[in-house]
């Protein structure tokens, strides 16, 4: 666990990990319609007896 004495510097990490998560939510699931992305790599496979 790691204690942080300044409140300033604990409220910087938090706003910075807010940041991440609005931008991971907004750009890449929202604009970049990451959810519906899919491969368009054919997949096949041989099995031998």
């Amino acid at each position: 666990m790691v204690l942080i004495h300044s409140v300033k510097y604990a409220g910087f990490l938090r706003l910075i990990q807010i940041i991440i998560l609005i931008y991971s939510v907004i750009y890449l699931l929202i604009y970049e319609k990451g959810y519906q992305k899919q491969s368009t790599a054919i997949v096949s496979s041989v099995s031998l007896k």
